[in-house]
């Protein structure tokens, strides 16, 4: 089952069927109808079997759509998913971002937005359309690090959009200047950064092209295999000068058997980014492995190391003392 947003005109009364050239099916909509009445105990039955249903079949979590912090809503958002099966859950709602954090984990969230619920922004976006620099970025990747510090996650996806009066009717998606470097770069930030991290819509992702599919995939297969760049790895920034469309950070796994150094030229031009070592605890006498490309990448020799990045480049090295 999915949803999709009605015309701006029917909103508030919108539930029908829709049909889906991608599926070639007709799927059932429902957007803006009646609320979740919590004192009718018919509503809190059928919201538990269908909680467990999907329960059932071994899934992981929801997102609830405009969810709450109403402690009304407890046992269905919380209690029922974590108790029912075993595994360990994802549990957040739609409009849970880094402001609202503690509210959050209070409540039994387990994940927010490291930005906000936006679909056409996020903390990449934001630092190449020059809404902030290197330094509003640190800040804003801050809120990774409070997340693990409560035991918990902050996600994103990739930009998109189903805004009825902009892109949906026709729809049309969101991209950067140039989709297909750009949108690997964000996928290296956001989920090199230790955010949970995926395509928003499935329809948008299949008519990316061959090259960026491939791309982007392979970042997020190299964030998955290395330790050091999952969401329980520490971060910390590594500096690179005031070059404000520049950045670089360190990321140590959580059993300290692996560190990774990930650098970043946000910039549309290609350019040098040098990064200073000192006090990070990185052996400066070493040859890194290029996690995302293969291979070696240039020698460190001394707490100034300097790579070559072409426009929107960007590397991940281990760094690993051996």
């Amino acid at each position: 089952m999915t949803h999709a947003s009605p015309s701006a005109s029917d909103h508030r009364n919108s539930s029908a069927t829709a049909w889906s050239p991608t599926a070639g099916a007709f799927y059932w909509k429902l957007w803006f109808g009646p609320g979740f009445d919590y004192n009718l105990l018919s509503n809190t039955v059928e919201v538990e079997r269908i909680e467990k249903f999907w329960l059932d079949t071994g899934i992981d979590g929801f997102m609830w759509d405009v969810g709450t912090t109403d402690s009304r809503w407890k046992n269905a958002a919380i209690d029922l998913p974590t108790t029912y099966t075993p595994t360990d859950k994802w549990l957040t709602r739609e409009r849970a971002n880094s402001s609202n954090a503690v509210e959050s984990q209070k409540f039994g969230f387990t994940s927010w937005f490291n930005y906000e619920d936006t679909d056409t922004e996020n903390d990449y976006s934001r630092i190449v359309d020059g809404t902030t620099d290197a330094n509003g970025l640190e800040a804003a990747l801050h809120n990774t690090d409070i997340a693990r510090e409560l035991g918990a996650t902050t996600h994103t996806w990739s930009i998109w959009g189903d805004d009825p009066a902009t892109n949906l009717e026709p729809h049309t998606y969101p991209t950067y200047p140039r989709d297909d470097v750009m949108r690997v770069q964000e996928a290296a930030l956001l989920a090199g950064s230790g955010m949970l991290y995926g395509s928003g819509m499935y329809d948008q992702y299949i008519r990316w092209s061959p090259k960026l599919k491939t791309n982007w995939e392979k970042v997020l297969q190299t964030v998955n295999a290395n330790k050091a760049l999952l969401p329980a790895a520490s971060r910390r920034r590594v500096p690179v000068g005031d070059d404000p469309k520049a950045y670089a950070m360190q990321r140590t796994s959580e059993d300290g058997k692996q560190t990774a150094l990930l650098v970043y030229n946000f910039s549309d031009t290609a350019k040098n980014v040098t990064v200073h070592l000192n006090g990070t605890g990185i052996d400066t006498t070493q040859t890194p492995k290029d996690l995302y490309n293969g291979g070696k990448a240039p020698a460190i020799k001394g707490t100034e190391y300097t790579v070559s990045l072409p426009a929107y480049g960007f590397k991940i090295l281990d760094v690993t003392d051996r």
